[in-house]
């Protein structure tokens, strides 16, 4: 079995840019947004809970989930957030734990944005927090097209930087520039490597 570390941080905190990095380097990283986007296509178990769930007025006229439409109920309806999860978590770490199995490489990542907030999956071996203050994560969001009342919502459902930090094996800073959080992956990485190389 490889030696899975799971990436998690907050709304743009840069998860996705410290993945992309590590995929360069030759690691394989599994995204559960990608599981999430895969476990709800057309025809799927957790498809047919939410279509029975939220109803048609969620899904495109192609049978796809609306998913702009679906977050935006989430985000601002606790108990529709918490019925959502209920029916795909499960069916995210199961997509997870397929890829992960079948890979013979000795170390594996897998970003999962909120893993604070569902639990820490069985097979996650160590957490990696990508961290920034939140001012600039709001900074990063708007940037990326994001409106404040969304910006809100998302950060109101997230768990706090200090719970991501309690349970925390090694804590990346991107509040600085792309050098500076590529050498504290890069350092990060050399301590695996006295173990396992990909």
């Amino acid at each position: 079995m490889p030696t899975v570390i799971a990436l998690t941080g907050g709304l743009a905190s840069g998860k996705s840019t410290v993945a992309r990095y590590l995929k360069e380097k030759g690691y394989p990283v599994f995204s559960a947004d990608e599981a999430a986007r895969e476990v709800v296509a057309p025809g799927e178990p957790a498809w047919a809970a939410l279509r029975e769930s939220f109803g048609a007025d969620y899904f495109h006229a192609d049978g796809s989930l609306d998913r702009a439409r679906l977050r935006e109920r989430v985000f601002r309806d606790p108990q529709a957030r918490a019925r959502l999860e209920a029916m795909t978590h499960p069916a995210i770490r199961t997509w997870l734990q397929t890829r992960i199995d079948a890979t013979d490489a000795p170390v594996v990542f897998v970003e999962i944005p909120l893993l604070v907030e569902s639990g820490r999956p069985p097979f996650v071996d160590q957490v990696w927090v990508i961290d920034c203050p939140k001012a600039l994560q709001r900074a990063r969001a708007q940037a990326r097209g994001l409106d404040t009342e969304t910006i809100d919502a998302i950060l109101a459902a997230q768990t706090t930087r200090d719970a991501r930090k309690a349970v925390a094996d090694a804590i990346i800073s991107t509040d600085s520039d792309w050098k500076a959080t590529r050498q504290q992956v890069d350092n990060l990485l050399k301590n695996l490597q006295q173990t396992a190389a990909p």
